[in-house]
């Protein structure tokens, strides 16, 4: 298993990227950073082209993006615009081809809630129609894309795993996988028996502390457990930690320390 690190979580404005930690991650283990589409989609040519050569000169690599869309760019409830997503998908893939991202995963919660009064019914019918939408620009990319259960204090669309499932199957696209995040796992209070069920589909993983959604202080055997669900799938998945943190030089550098350990499946 490859760990990386969402530093948008820990970015302060203006650096809401996080970009300020990409010298530490190679330092401290990560073999790769995640970044957010929505911020990327906020530089200007100068600051994509600063932003990659940063990435280069310290030997870290984008494979995968999380925070696809900006909060503004309604794709559920009378807001919705396929029109303008549309424009949005083309160039916010051109940038992620650019750092060579692989997966992106869309969670999103500000874009896909469905506003209060409008048909669930009907929202459901936009949310599928914009992941269709989103599959076609990352096949035409060579990514794939991952649909993310959201936890019902922050989302009120597609919040399990089962969720999840039933929309990448109505999408019809094997280039449709799922990312579960272990902070959204237990907030939902899902079960390991429910996510055993869906392991061959889950092609990312992201992690945070319930119930603050901070980064780990210590190994915990629930993390074992979590993990042990894949087998042997674990080596070929990625981790990113998509947390919090107060003192996020610190966290950075433990989070490694604490998952080190289950990096290979045969020391589980």
């Amino acid at each position: 298993m490859k760990l990386g690190c969402c530093t948008n979580m820990i970015g302060t404005p203006p650096d809401s990227l996080g970009a300020q930690y990409i010298p530490l991650l190679p330092l401290c283990g990560y073999d790769y950073i995640e970044l957010s589409v929505a911020d990327l989609m906020r530089l200007d040519d100068q600051g994509f082209a600063f932003l990659q050569n940063t990435l280069q000169q310290n030997g870290v690599c984008c494979i995968r993006c999380n925070n696809f869309l900006p909060a503004g760019l309604k794709i559920t409830g009378p807001q919705a615009n396929p029109q303008q997503l549309d424009v949005y998908l083309s160039a916010a893939f051109a940038r992620m081809k650019r750092l060579g991202v692989q997966m992106v995963g869309l969670g999103s919660p500000g874009a896909r809630n469905v506003p209060e009064g409008f048909s669930h019914q009907q929202a459901q019918k936009q949310l599928l129609q914009a992941v269709q939408m989103m599959e076609q620009y990352a096949r035409q990319n060579g990514m794939l894309l991952l649909l993310e259960p959201l936890n019902h204090t922050e989302c009120n669309i597609m919040q399990t795993i089962g969720q999840a499932l039933h929309l990448m199957q109505a999408a019809g696209s094997d280039n449709i996988k799922l990312v579960v995040d272990y902070y959204h796992f237990r907030m939902q209070n899902e079960t390991l028996a429910t996510l055993r069920s869906a392991k061959d589909q889950v092609y990312h993983l992201h992690f945070g502390m319930p119930p603050q959604r901070t980064y780990p202080a210590e190994r915990l055997e629930e993390y074992r457990a979590f993990l042990d669900v894949f087998g042997e799938r674990l080596d070929t998945l990625c981790m990113s930690v998509e947390a919090f943190s107060q003192s996020p030089a610190e966290d950075i550098a433990r989070f490694v320390k604490v998952f080190a350990p289950y990096q290979s499946a045969k020391n589980l």
